[in-house]
């Protein structure tokens, strides 16, 4: 490789990373009754933008983290320390 080569990495653009977490919260709610309600939809919302902020934006990824947040959810695990 020539010394003044440059690697160019595709990053993935917002929109289509938006277009992720939304099919990962619609999919990890779709067991829910009415397809989740605000407050559960919210919180795995704020954990997926969480994730992406930290370069977790793969659909994999992604969903690991819907369920792990739908069940601290359902487990009562939602409620931020006082």
């Amino acid at each position: 490789m020539h010394p003044r080569t440059q690697i160019k990495i595709k990053m993935p653009s917002m929109e289509h990373i938006n277009a992720r977490m939304e099919r990962v919260l619609d999919e990890t709610c779709r067991a829910l009754p009415y397809g989740g309600d605000h407050e559960v939809r919210a919180f795995i919302a704020r954990k997926l933008a969480d994730a992406a902020l930290i370069g977790h934006t793969l659909l994999g990824e992604l969903g690991i983290v819907a369920r792990k947040a739908l069940a601290d959810y359902q487990h009562g695990r939602h409620f931020e320390p006082s």
